[in-house]
C-alpha cells in the first residue's frame, strides 16, 4: 500500500492483506501515509517464502520458453503500464512481469501479475469456446502445494484490471502451483467476491481513522512484519492487576449439542 500524489494506491496483495486481517490494513495504511513504522520492514520467514516464491516463478517462466512461447519481459520497463498494453497489443505468447493500473471509488488500483497468457494458448478446462478476439489470461505463480483464498482473490483482482486493459473480460484464470500442477477457476465465479472485498478495503481506507480493530491473532501473524506490535498490545491489555489474563475478543465454544457459539468470557488460546 503506497500513497501516490495524495492518493492511496492498493495493490492486489493488501486486498488478499485485507482479507487475512484488518488491523493489518490499518497498520500498514499509518505506514503509507508515514505516522507509523513497523517494528522491522519484513519478517524472516516472510523474506524466506519470497526467494522461494522467485524460484518457482523463475521456473515456471522456463517452462513458457521451453514449450517455445514468445515471451515480453517487460519486468524492467521505465512505464510498466504502458509496455504491458504494447505487450497485449502486439500479441506476444506471454507477458512476463506485466503492470496494470486501474482506478477504484476510494482508491487507485495497481497490480504485478507474474504472467498474462494469450488465451489460445492456454487449454479450456471446460471444452467451452472462450470469448471472441485477442486475449489474455492471468497466470500467477504460487509456491503452495494447494489452493490458497488469497491466491485465488489475487488473481481475481489481477482479472478485473486485466478486463480494462484489453477491453475483453477474461473467462479464466489460473495458479501455477508448487508441484507443477495449474489450477484454474472461472473468472466470474470469484468477480463477485474480489469486488465486495475491495469495496470494503476501499471503504476502511476512506473510515474513521480512531476506529480501531482489535489485533486479534490469526493465520496471517506468522509471517507479519507487525506480529511484535501486535503481540505486546495483547500482552499489555491482560495485564491486569489480579494476574489472571482477561479475553479480550470474542471466542468460539461448542456446546453439549454440538453447536457453537461466540463467547466473550470463553478461555482463548494462548496467542
Amino acid at each position: 500500500m503506497k500513497v501516490t500524489d495524495g492518493r492511496v494506491r492498493v495493490a492486489a496483495s493488501d486486498v488478499a492483506n485485507f482479507l487475512a486481517c484488518r488491523r493489518l490494513t490499518q497498520l500498514d495504511l499509518l505506514r503509507a501515509r508515514g505516522e507509523l513504522r513497523p517494528p522491522r520492514e519484513f519478517d524472516i520467514g516472510f523474506q524466506d517464502l519470497v526467494r522461494r516464491g522467485e524460484v518457482h516463478e523463475r521456473a515456471v517462466l522456463e517452462r513458457f520458453r521451453a514449450e517455445g512461447l514468445e515471451v515480453a519481459d517487460v519486468s524492467g520497463a521505465e512505464d510498466g503500464t504502458e509496455a504491458t498494453a504494447a505487450a497485449i497489443r502486439g500479441g506476444a505468447g506471454v507477458v512476463y512481469q506485466g503492470t496494470l493500473a486501474g482506478e477504484g471509488p476510494g482508491a487507485a488500483l495497481f497490480g504485478r501479475p507474474d504472467f498474462l497468457v494469450r488465451a489460445d494458448l492456454l487449454p479450456a478446462p471446460d471444452g467451452e469456446p472462450r470469448p471472441d478476439g485477442v486475449h489474455y489470461e492471468v497466470v500467477d505463480a504460487k509456491l503452495a502445494r494447494s489452493v490458497k483464498a488469497r491466491a485465488v482473490l489475487q488473481t481475481a483482482f489481477y482479472s478485473h484490471l486485466l478486463a480494462d486493459v484489453q477491453g475483453i473480460a477474461p473467462r479464466w484464470m489460473h495458479l501455477a502451483l508448487g508441484h507443477g500442477e495449474f489450477a484454474s477457476f472461472k473468472v466470474d465465479d470469484f468477480a463477485a467476491y474480489e469486488r465486495q472485498t475491495r469495496r470494503l478495503l476501499e471503504a476502511a481506507i476512506g473510515g474513521d481513522p480512531a476506529a480501531e480493530v482489535y489485533p486479534e491473532p490469526v493465520e496471517h501473524c506468522a509471517i507479519c512484519r507487525w506480529r511484535d506490535m501486535c503481540r505486546e498490545r495483547r500482552r499489555t491489555d491482560d495485564d491486569l492487576p489480579s494476574g489472571r489474563p482477561a479475553c479480550r475478543w470474542p471466542v468460539r465454544t461448542t456446546g453439549s449439542s454440538g453447536t457453537s457459539s461466540w463467547s466473550p468470557n470463553a478461555t482463548p488460546v494462548a496467542p
